[in-house]
């Protein structure tokens, strides 16, 4: 027991280890393998703002710092003013993050971009996303003005990073300055890919879900929200309201996977009932919650963002559930079961934390960017890697059980139908064949033997001498009939072998070849080794199955033993 605590507590650390690497990998892309970016190609908006909200006018020196006194909410009309860099570049942009609404962007009283207008007129949910904003030439020191109108309530508390960029490199930036949660994103929807088609495969071959199934459904639903969440996945699309959906449809989706692990890892046969009812009902409640908010989302009663504060809510009553849940199964001694607490407790740590982070910066420190980096996707990552480990470790158990199994039913096999001074098959193998044969298409011959001159051995050297002589005898009589048919040992010193009709033309050599054996080692172990035989054959008249098939050659070996016996005398 010590040994195996010790070595659940050595593979502890190696994960722990493993994780950390991973962590640091990770902020390494992010952090330190990001490109540098020329000044001249992309700097921050330093320009002073007048903000008008609410019919009031407010100022700021740092538009990313100013916090809406109030929630925004649909109906509002935000307008930002400034005045444009006097040395701007020609073929330069502007790059904003606004959540949730709609965007015009005018210069020198001429609208140069709109997006999601459309949206906030018709009441629906307006884009989440990087506007790109391309200037017209010779726009330095000319005015500018941005409206903003939110399709959400709290769509945002201020606004982000206002930058300056050139506008072939737009994209290029977005990706270069988001190198990890690229990387992480793409990492996890190939893997999820990989997983899902592998765990398809081998639940139709199993006719049972795998795990690996709802791996691939996790993995792939945090790595497309990932990319949604920091704007990544426009990168590849241009359709920014769809982006928006999807990342709330990912997010509120991958719950689900999450918890059927959960159940799979951790709530088993063994478990209480009342433990895989409330399994079974968070799952339940899950696939409701997402059904809900994607109906009521496509019917526009209630916009998919609304119901984000409700699903944090459940995450949390779910990561209660899932504490309790390993909590109940902390003692266990089952490597697979330590791994998947181990991953359990890291993932709900991270989303923990990660709620935190999401709801200060909305709704407390405004969008402070020592906060803006979610961490949910790197943990996602660590925990499909852990739930790998477990399932592997789990899957290897299961197979060394059924090996042991397998090897332990064999053993026994061979206990009970072989004789164990000898080898050879013992009197309940010969019966259970002998039961089985019938049947013209399976023609036979049985050879009754007999040992002769046991007894007089046991009586005047011991039952030691005995035992080798019916050993000995017993290892020339395989050698003899090992290519010809079956030998059995019936009790004591009786045989019996077993011939089918294709190898009944070298039964007379067989038998030649036992009594040269015979010779040879009655020379070499100094004591006589002979023995009487009788042959019948189920195709001889009279002879209508195996039973009496065994007594003629047992009678007719009888008859050859009282036949040596009077020439003898």
């Amino acid at each position: 027991m010590k040994e195996v605590i010790f070595q659940n507590k050595y593979f502890i650390h190696l994960l722990f280890v493993m994780s950390v690497f991973i962590i640091l990998i990770a902020l390494s892309a992010e952090f330190f393998f990001a490109p540098k970016i020329d000044k001249e190609v992309y700097s921050e908006y330093e320009g002073k703002w007048e903000v008008y909200y609410n019919g009031k006018k407010y100022f700021a020196d740092n538009i990313e710092k100013f916090h809406f006194p109030n929630a925004v909410k649909p109906g509002d009309v935000i307008l930002l003013r400034s005045l444009l860099p006097e040395n701007l570049n020609n073929g330069s942009s502007m790059s904003m993050l606004v959540s949730l609404s709609g965007i015009r962007v005018f210069v020198n009283g001429h609208q140069v971009y709109s997006n999601g207008m459309e949206y906030v007129r018709r009441h629906k949910i307006a884009p989440s996303c990087h506007h790109f904003i391309p200037l017209p030439d010779h726009s330095g020191g000319k005015p500018l003005m941005i409206e903003i109108r939110p399709s959400e309530v709290n769509a945002f508390t201020n606004i982000g990073n206002i930058r300056l960029l050139r506008s072939d490199l737009a994209y290029y930036i977005l990706a270069s300055t988001k190198r990890g949660t690229l990387f992480v994103g793409i990492f996890l929807i190939v893997l999820g890919i990989i997983s899902f088609s592998v765990g398809v495969v081998v639940s139709v071959y199993k006719r049972t879900v795998n795990p690996v199934l709802h791996i691939g459904v996790l993995s792939f639903c945090v790595g497309i929200w990932s990319l949604c969440y920091d704007n990544l996945l426009q990168l590849f699309s241009t359709d920014l309201v769809f982006i928006t959906l999807v990342e709330y449809y990912t997010l509120y989706s991958a719950i689900i996977p999450a918890l059927f692990l959960v159940r799979f890892f951790l709530i088993n046969e063994k478990s209480s009932k009342g433990s895989r009812r409330e399994m079974n009902a968070l799952i339940i409640l899950s696939i409701l919650f997402l059904i809900t908010a994607i109906t009521l989302s496509v019917n526009n009663v209630i916009h998919v963002p609304s119901m984000l504060p409700y699903f944090h809510l459940m995450v949390l009553v779910m990561m209660t559930a899932i504490f309790f849940a390993i909590r109940r199964t902390r003692k266990s001694i089952h490597l697979d079961r330590i791994i998947m607490q181990f991953g359990m407790v890291e993932l709900c740590v991270i989303v923990v934390i990660d709620l935190l982070r999401f709801n200060i910066q909305k709704y407390l420190i405004a969008n402070d960017a020592s906060l803006g980096l979610p961490i949910t996707p790197y943990g996602t990552l660590i925990f499909v890697i852990i739930l790998f480990s477990s399932y592997i470790v789990r899957s290897y158990s299961d197979m060394s059980a059924k090996v042991a199994a397998k090897t332990e039913k064999e053993v026994l096999l061979k206990m009970a139908y072989n004789d164990r001074m000898t080898g050879l098959f013992n009197r309940a193998m010969a019966e259970e064949i002998m039961e089985g044969l019938g049947g013209d298409e399976n023609n036979y011959c049985m050879i009754s033997i007999d040992l002769n001159g046991l007894k007089t051995v046991n009586d005047s050297f011991g039952h030691q001498k005995g035992d080798l002589l019916i050993t000995v005898f017993s290892n020339l009589l395989k050698e003899s009939f090992d290519s010809v048919g079956n030998v059995f040992r019936m009790g004591g010193d009786e045989f019996l072998v077993l011939v089918f009709e294709e190898n009944w033309s070298e039964i007379d050599t067989a038998i030649e070849r036992m009594r040269k054996l015979s010779s040879e080692k009655s020379e070499k172990f100094d004591m006589t080794i002979s023995a009487s035989y009788g042959i019948a054959k189920n195709t001889e008249a009279g002879l209508d199955n195996s039973e009496e098939v065994y007594k003629c050659a047992d009678g007719r070996m009888y008859e050859m033993k009282a036949s040596e016996k009077s020439r003898c005398r």
